[in-house]
């Protein structure tokens, strides 16, 4: 695989759906993972496509108590939003109202991915990059933000911890273990006004082994 990718050929090699899936290969996942650091479109993508891939199970269960064949509803699930969308619709038509997928979650989503032209992206400080502990998440104060949330993921883009903040900065929870060596990233989101987030680029950071 090319060292370089772009968004197109993510796309059209199925690269989010099958690194969320943990079916790449060791070089495919650090040429996936150097692009989507500093790509927001792809970040949204993984975002949406780890979202997905919770709710599907809820989604396939309900697909069979309808008569609905559960291959329709994974066919290309991950990063096809009106697909998705669309087979959400009719598995819930099929059951008359039964709500399959919570909206606010898919909703919350699709208003994270587009940062307002006239809000600046959040600034993340530490951590960052190799370092010997994680004792808190600090960032640069956004102006107009009344809330923060902080989400932290594994190398697999498994949601390991997340918390919302007034302040600037959050302590890590003693309960939350951090292996050495490990691949996390984190991301940042600042609340700028009613059901508008902006956020920062998931950030990448390993803890040194002793």
């Amino acid at each position: 695989m090319s060292e370089t990718l772009n968004c197109d050929a993510i796309v059209d090699g199925g690269l989010i759906e099958r690194y969320v899936a943990g079916t790449l290969s060791e070089a495919e996942v650090e040429a996936l993972e150097s692009h989507y650091l500093t790509c927001t479109r792809c970040q949204n993508e993984l975002r949406l496509a780890a979202a997905i891939r919770d709710v599907l199970p809820e989604v396939q269960e309900a697909s069979v108590a309808a008569g609905v064949s559960p291959t329709a509803v994974t066919t290309r699930w991950f990063g096809r939003r009106a697909q998705v969308a669309a087979i959400a619709a009719a598995v819930a038509a099929v059951l008359a109202g039964v709500l399959l997928v919570e909206p606010s979650r898919i909703e919350s989503l699709r208003h994270r991915e587009a940062v307002p032209e006239t809000e600046a992206a959040p600034t993340v400080e530490v951590p960052v990059g190799t370092v010997r502990a994680v004792e808190e998440f600090r960032w640069a104060a956004v102006p107009a933000a009344d809330l923060y949330r902080v989400t932290l993921y594994d190398g697999a883009s498994d949601v390991v911890w997340q918390v919302d903040a007034r302040d600037t900065h959050v302590a890590l929870p003693d309960t939350v273990r951090l292996e050495p060596g490990a691949l996390y990233l984190w991301q940042l989101e600042a609340r700028v006004g009613w059901d508008r987030w902006v956020s920062s680029e998931l950030v990448r950071f390993r803890i040194s082994e002793p």
